[in-house]
């Protein structure tokens, strides 16, 4: 989103100061006549006798014409100049559109259009609960915890930064008190202490931003620290706008970071199901 500027045709300053110069300041200005009286010259007079009349009857001056016409302003001066100049409206800010790469990497998405609520972090839960896992109410039940391998989630949740991925995982806390979620983001817990934690936690939900997620999968001792054997859905939180009104996929530094981390996750695990929230 230029500065308004006003018409600078209107003369300011001083311009005009000097131009009745008293007839004492120029001596060629003056003549002499017969009685010695000093006699000023037409050039000097302020208003030209020829642009002056004399009523006979009483000696009124009278303007002619022509001066009439001067006080006119000139012909063809544009009035929108004498106007502020207003400001152009901006235009509709293009929607980018959340599908595009998912197109673009050949990834199909799970067609979400059918649950009603609307995408807030309160409705995280029942968008997992009754939509994901609507025939499997026992996804996240204790005894279904304790059958996860350390380290595999059954969901990731892909969020675009540290801040934004806290904000998540707080109404999952609802999924329950057994309900362990790993938090792989920076800002919050070291590499090898995220490390420590997938070795030895079983953790239903995943929370975590691209390049931490992909440095967790790569392979270190012993194998990659994150685990894919029981991860089933990757969610993109991909309709959380920040303050400058931007989305996972409309952060350039972010964007960058998804594609190689979705083509590491469809390497590993083909038959894993992508979905937008």
């Amino acid at each position: 989103m230029s500065k308004v500027h006003e018409s600078a045709d209107a003369l300011g300053g001083d311009d005009f100061v000097d131009d009745f110069i008293p007839a004492d300041d120029d001596e060629d200005g003056i003549s002499l006549d017969g009685d010695g009286q000093e006699a000023h010259s037409n050039r000097k007079r302020k208003v030209d006798e020829a642009e002056i009349g004399l009523d006979g009857q009483n000696g009124s001056e009278t303007l002619v014409e022509g001066e009439e016409q001067d006080k006119q302003e000139p012909v063809g001066e544009p009035e929108k100049k004498k106007q502020k100049k207003q400001k152009k409206p901006k235009a509709p800010r293009r929607e980018a559109d959340p599908t595009a790469l998912f197109v673009e990497q050949g990834i199909p998405l799970v067609d979400t259009t059918s649950f009603g609520s609307e995408r807030t972090d309160e409705q995280l839960v029942s968008f997992l609960r009754e939509f994901l896992y609507e025939k499997n109410k026992n996804a996240f039940s204790e005894a279904t915890t304790k059958t996860l391998s350390p380290g595999s989630p059954k969901v990731l949740i892909v969020s675009p930064s540290a801040i934004r991925s806290v904000q998540i995982i707080k109404p999952l806390r609802s999924l329950g008190k057994h309900v362990r979620v790993a938090k792989l983001f920076a800002k919050h817990l070291k590499v090898h202490e995220q490390i420590a934690l997938l070795q030895t936690e079983r953790t239903p939900v995943a929370v975590g931003t691209p390049n931490r997620v992909q440095k967790l999968l790569e392979v270190g001792e012993g194998g990659a620290p994150l685990k894919l054997d029981h991860l089933e859905y990757i969610v993109i939180d991909g309709t959380h706008r920040d303050k400058k009104e931007r989305t996972i996929f409309t952060v350039p530094e972010v964007k960058n970071d998804l594609v190689p981390l979705f083509r590491t996750l469809r390497e590993r695990k083909p038959d894993v199901k992508f979905a937008i929230y």
